[in-house]
């Protein structure tokens, strides 16, 4: 358990005022429990609770906020998005939003080296300076502050969001190492990403990966230490067959459950899953032979499988 800090962090985060005492009468003796307890639970209900944010527990009572603003590990889920998707912030109400460098360099220092999980919103929004100029807000000075305050380090939870390509393709990664990583969902990926995840991500659980068929780069799995459920999506309506959808299958030594969306899987020889155990195909077609001596659950919809092994 983190104890609760002496000081709080120096900029208190947008939007959070000092509570009304017109509802002390009813509060009841919980507003005065000991502050590593309540530290402990409002740790819990935010880890928990992905709808639960540490504003709700600081409207309580003057106590309750003072608690909230010294247990840095509340303030542990950041989105980067576009200032165009400001209306959509009731989307992330339990994280920090940030759209400057400023922002996110004040949200990751109220983590205090905690765990983060970090929300990056690339959409269909470029971020430009209205001269013309370098805009300050360019996703690479978002990746900057990261690289510099080496907050890579603290990533538990990963999600990019992208309807643009290139604009991530762009972005330089080099140097990032991600120890902590357990879950990934990429939306989009990008060739500089992919190397540093698959290089460093070795506690990776779940990796989700959509727009398949956009990806710059093959995915190698084969350092994955732990059990690992992997999901593809190509976004397509109809099934399409990547060239390297079935190495990276194949490559994945642990792999425990897999799903796969509108996606062909084609080879000669078959693929050997020994430490599979759920299989889940959404208008998929394994058009090989494929063996699972494991296997405990299979879901198929619209799919088809060719064979399977002993």
């Amino acid at each position: 358990m983190e104890k609760v800090n002496e000081k709080p962090f120096d900029r208190i985060p947008e939007g959070i005022e000092e509570p009304s005492d017109s509802n002390a009468p009813f509060i009841s003796k919980w507003q005065f429990a000991p502050a590593d307890l309540l530290s402990t639970i409002f740790e819990f209900c935010v880890a928990e609770e992905r709808e639960t944010n540490p504003r709700v527990f600081m409207g309580v009572c003057s106590h309750w906020r003072w608690i909230c603003l010294h247990t840095r590990s509340l303030w542990s889920k950041i989105v980067l998005a576009h200032p165009a998707y400001e209306p959509e912030r009731v989307r992330w109400f339990e994280f920090e939003v940030c759209h400057t460098p400023a922002e996110l360099q004040a949200a990751i220092e109220r983590t205090s080296g905690g765990t983060i999980e970090l929300h990056w919103i690339f959409g269909e929004c470029r971020w430009e300076a209205p001269d013309g100029g370098d805009a300050e807000t360019t996703p690479q000075k978002m990746i900057d502050v990261l690289r510099t305050s080496k907050a890579f380090l603290q990533i538990r939870r990963l999600r990019v969001e992208s309807g643009l390509v290139d604009l991530i393709e762009d972005i330089n990664f080099e140097g990032f190492e991600f120890p902590a990583l357990e879950h990934a969902s990429l939306d989009m990926s990008s060739s500089s990403l992919n190397k540093c995840m698959q290089e460093t991500a070795h506690q990776l659980r779940y990796l989700w990966i959509g727009e398949i068929g956009s990806s710059r780069a093959d995915w190698d799995l084969s350092k994955m230490q732990l059990s690992l459920e992997l999901m593809l999506y190509t976004g397509s309506e109809t099934a399409q067959q990547h060239p390297h959808i079935r190495p990276m299958i194949c490559s994945a030594r642990h792999l425990f459950h897999l799903s796969l969306w509108d996606l062909i899987v084609r080879g000669d020889e078959a693929i050997f899953l020994p430490t599979l155990e759920t299989l889940h195909l959404n208008n998929a077609r394994f058009e090989c032979n494929i063996a699972c001596p494991n296997l405990r659950n299979l879901d198929i919809y619209k799919s088809f499988i060719k064979g399977s092994g002993p």
